[in-house]
């Protein structure tokens, strides 16, 4: 399985956004990449917003309309951005 974690500034204001403007965030990331973040075999057509603590992730699924079975085929993620307060900066 395909796994992307993208470090954001703006992380706090993603904590509170809808499960919608996070997709929508995924999808422009996805979209200004220069380079395919997946795969282009990778074929997705829902998505399950997953909110963790420090950690928010988009589970890409692959749903089979006949039999109803879902697998997930992909992970997105958005991380905080790194506290270095803690280390010396000498």
């Amino acid at each position: 399985m395909n796994s992307v974690d993208v470090v954001v500034l703006d992380y706090d204001q993603l904590v509170q956004a809808s499960d919608a403007e996070l997709i929508n965030k995924m999808k422009f990331i996805m979209r200004q990449s220069r380079k395919s973040i997946f795969p282009k075999k990778v074929r997705w057509n829902a998505c399950q917003v997953v909110r963790q603590t420090g950690s928010i992730k988009i589970c890409l699924l692959l749903i089979d309309d006949r039999t109803e079975n879902q697998q997930e085929v992909a992970r997105f993620g958005f991380l905080p951005p790194i506290d270095l307060s803690c280390f010396p900066t000498e």
